[in-house]
């Protein structure tokens, strides 16, 4: 009785060592997801892209060793968050499932991670993009009430425009360069800012528009 009741113990803490470190990494995956959005620009086309975006070990597999589900840009109880992570936990069967419209089902046996509007909206894309609103809607301000605009506002390509705006008093300093420390840049067509993004190279992928 005694051995069984050890053997009960021993396989319980085995269980829950394995569902705390699956947890963890389902955790790791959410916050290497963001990472890697703010990066890039994109969300991974699968999970083995975020490796070199976390220090979990074997991004695609949990403490089991199952292979964990990756899905993006689904809907939740009718809610929608950029991505999902999914696990089946101690059977290793992952028992939720998704529709043709990316509605997600969690199962109550399934262990999952959920990356969520709120984690993205604090990356440094997207506080530089709501810079970038905010320098457009100044611009359009300033050209339309100034009958001669400085030169730098009507070349495509400044990164002197900006701090025009900001000496004028159109924007805040901290909305003239980027959340890497770059100045706002006018687009080809002298109508809008953009951010060089964390690459500090104009027309790559990782640009913000």
């Amino acid at each position: 009785m005694v051995g069984g009741l050890a053997t009960a113990l021993y396989t319980r803490s085995i269980v829950y060592k394995c569902e705390t470190a699956t947890m963890e990494k389902l955790v790791k995956l959410t916050k290497g997801f963001s990472w890697y959005y703010d990066l890039n620009g994109a969300y991974p086309a699968s999970i083995s892209e975020l490796a070199a975006y976390t220090d979990a070990n074997n991004v695609t597999k949990d403490a089991w060793g199952k292979t964990i589900s990756y899905f993006h840009d689904v809907k939740v109880d009718g809610h929608e968050y950029p991505a999902a992570f999914i696990s089946g936990g101690k059977d290793g069967a992952i028992e939720s499932s998704i529709d043709a419209d990316n509605n997600l089902t969690i199962a109550s046996t399934d262990m999952y991670s959920l990356v969520t509007p709120a984690m993205l909206d604090q990356t440094d894309r997207s506080v530089s993009s709501r810079k970038i609103d905010r320098a457009n809607t100044a611009l359009n301000i300033y050209l339309s009430t100034n009958p001669t605009p400085d030169s730098e506002c009507q070349t495509g390509g400044s990164t002197v425009c900006i701090e025009v705006l900001y000496a004028e008093g159109f924007v805040q300093g901290s909305d003239t360069y980027d959340n890497w420390g770059h100045n706002l840049v006018l687009n080809n067509a002298a109508s809008a800012f953009y951010s060089v993004g964390p690459d500090g190279t104009g027309g790559t992928s990782d640009d913000i528009t």
